[in-house]
């Protein structure tokens, strides 16, 4: 064959496969899952936080209501994207990482959060968000050639990998303890060499981390899961905080993540990428003929059309709406996402002039409520709470049972939900009353203490069923609950003679009034019933009653105070400010910050007091003078403790 006919055949040829690839990636090839069978269906595709819902054929189908997405993360070069799954109902899916593939060439990886799980949503939806280049580069190499050009975006493949049930795979590499800051671990495998480095601790936003690299000769899996066990072996999945690229478009050699106040030293293992389960949605389309492109998000054009607020700056979209009245936002409530819901909050429920719902018609307390009953269906537990906060403020009971579900989720949530329910206890029965109680008694924590408290011990005129939920608590063994009850029954009009009654008939239960009363209430405080108390009170003195009940501790420090010789007053402090410097992250809750500051300024300034100590003083400050900060009060209780061996070995000398 001449060499003219074979460069023919060759530009056929490549041309061809140009031709093939193109069509390939192009080419109307439709939509598919592939992967593992477990049920999570892509429902449709949400284009730039509208509501709008596309199937995978691109049509409208319906609208799913969006609250908050990645507004500031997204202009004229890029385009919001809100990819909404549908969940099985009796599975329990754990999602440890999202990647997306695009059409160039397959090669490029974007790496997503973790989908926004709608909880209360029914069936339970999953929500993806991503932020997407408009443009993409788009490469093919025909032997020595490489054509390069830059196409519009228009269909991605989407994985989810997760864990079913609890049920996790090999991992690709494990680490053992104990995990030092800067003490490298090393593990070889088969095809891969791998190092974990403790970084020094820091906080992301307010709760501690604990922060952890990882690092590899080839290229790491974007969402591969970090996952730590402590010595109980209850597993912690890190969350992904970044990494390094490595040169050219292999990937990333190193990845971040962080724990939340996750104690180092209680660490065992550490394991990265355990086996998951993955399923690919093939060919979603992201770019839609009948929804046009814009540069900000779509609801703003809605909001200022019925509020008649002019046309939308696209460069600062957020400054079109500003509420001038509780009314405007009652007339925009339904149209509103993101923080706009919360602008809309302070303006109608907390503002000097906000309004009492009892005096609106029953048009836009419907639309509130409606408006209230759609965020309880977004992925966004900010955005399920504002519903809690919003139904409860209307007066419908309707919403209390999504609080008590928000409340058993334990999320960092619960002080806000715990809080609507105390600020509208009148819509509590007896049955959530007993509920409230149960929540208290078996998962204790300092974020919902408060408010729920508030919702049994509040009020002036205890009825029969409520004065029966007081009582129930006053046989718990946790002080935190029968202390605070106890005094409540007091304060009632309708209880006094229950609580007298309670006091000659129970002896347990004379024993804890005796702390939680003035002797007022007693005709005869024998000593052996004095004793008793004491002891109580002296054994109730813990870290976790400091650590759960904040302010509802102070009245039994007091107590300790004025009931108990010094001496035995001294010990029991002494050892409360030992046991919180021996393990005080174990009295923590996650994502919650708990300031022991003031207890320990108030015990340091009672044990000056008593035995001239001079623990925390300096000729320019004393512990009672120096500002509380929630930072100090570790070597200040060092201080303390390290005063009282040094006092019991004086004690013991004489």
């Amino acid at each position: 064959m001449s060499r003219g006919r074979i460069g023919l055949v060759v530009g056929v040829v490549a041309c061809a496969i140009l031709i093939g690839v193109i069509y390939l990636r192009y080419g109307d090839v439709g939509h598919y899952v592939t992967g593992d069978s477990t049920e999570i269906d892509l429902i449709g595709v949400r284009p730039d936080e509208g509501d709008t819902l596309f199937d995978v054929e691109g049509r409208p189908v319906g609208s799913i209501s969006n609250f908050a997405g990645p507004e500031s993360a997204w202009g004229p070069d890029k385009m919001a994207r809100d990819f909404v799954f549908r969940l099985p109902e009796d599975l329990e899916i754990q999602f440890v990482g999202t990647t997306m593939v695009t059409p160039a060439g397959g090669k490029r990886m974007v790496e997503l959060a973790r989908p926004r799980i709608a909880s209360l949503a029914i069936p339970p939806l999953a929500v993806v968000d991503a932020t997407l280049d408009r443009q993409i580069d788009h490469w093919v190499d025909l032997w020595v050639y490489q054509i390069i050009d830059e196409v519009e975006l228009t269909h991605v493949d989407l994985t989810m990998r997760y864990y079913l049930d609890g049920e996790r795979g090999p991992p690709e590499a494990t680490f053992n303890g104990p995990f030092k800051v800067g003490k490298v671990r090393r593990y070889q495998s088969q095809t891969n060499r791998y190092t974990l480095t403790p970084l020094p601790d820091g906080k992301h936003g307010s709760p501690e981390q604990r922060f952890f690299k990882v690092t590899a000769d080839r290229a790491l899996y974007f969402g591969a899961p970090l996952i730590a066990y402590d010595k109980e072996g209850n597993a912690h999945l890190g969350i992904y905080s970044g990494g390094s690229r490595s040169t050219g478009r292999s990937g990333s050699t190193e990845q971040r993540f962080r724990f939340p106040n996750l104690k180092r030293e209680s660490i065992a293992r550490i394991t990265f990428n355990e086996r998951a389960r993955a399923r690919t949605f093939h060919n979603i389309p992201v770019r839609f003929s009948n929804h046009p492109p814009t540069a900000y998000p779509v609801y703003y054009d809605a909001i200022g059309k019925r509020l008649d607020l002019g046309k939308v700056d696209p460069q600062n979209p957020s400054q079109t709406v500003r509420f001038e009245s509780p009314k405007q936002a009652i007339d925009a409530i339904d149209l509103l996402r993101g923080l706009l819901i919360r602008q809309a909050m302070q303006k109608i429920i907390y503002a000097r002039s906000a309004i009492d719902p009892s005096e609106l018609d029953s048009k836009p307390l419907s639309r509130i409520r409606d408006a209230a009953r759609s965020w309880l269906r977004s992925p966004v537990s900010d955005h399920q709470v504002h519903g809690v906060q919003f139904g409860l403020w209307s007066g419908n009971a309707s919403f209390l049972p999504p609080a008590f579900e928000l409340l058993r989720q334990e999320g960092r949530e619960l002080s806000s939900v715990a809080h609507a329910l105390s600020d509208h206890a009148d819509l509590l029965s007896y049955d959530h009353r007993r509920e409230i109680a149960e929540i208290l008694e078996e998962h204790p924590d300092p974020r919902s203490y408060e408010g729920l408290m508030r919702c049994l011990t509040w009020g002036a005129d205890f009825d029969r069923d409520h004065t029966e939920v007081l009582l129930s608590l006053t046989g718990a063994d946790q002080p935190w609950l029968w202390w605070p009850a106890i005094d409540a029954l007091t304060k009632s009009k309708k209880s006094p003679g229950v609580i007298k009654e309670r006091i000659v008939k129970d002896d347990g239960f004379r024993r804890k009034a005796v702390l939680a009363l003035n002797e007022s209430w007693f005709s005869d405080l024998d000593e052996q019933t004095t004793a008793a108390a004491n002891e109580i009170l002296a054994e109730a003195i813990t870290p976790k009653f400091l650590a759960i009940a904040g302010s509802g501790f102070r009245p039994a420090l007091d107590a300790l105070i004025e009931r108990l010789d010094r001496d035995r007053a001294t010990k029991v402090m002494a050892e409360l400010l030992g046991a919180l410097l021996e393990d005080w992250e174990a009295y923590s809750v996650k994502g919650y910050s708990i300031s022991y500051d003031w207890a320990v300024d108030e015990i340091v300034e009672q044990l000056n007091e008593w035995h001239g100590a001079e623990i925390g003083e300096s000729e320019e400050e004393s512990a009672k003078d120096r500002p509380a900060r929630r930072d100090d009060w570790q070597p200040l209780a060092r201080e303390a403790v390290e005063w009282y061996q040094s006092f019991k070995k004086s004690q013991h000398q004489f």
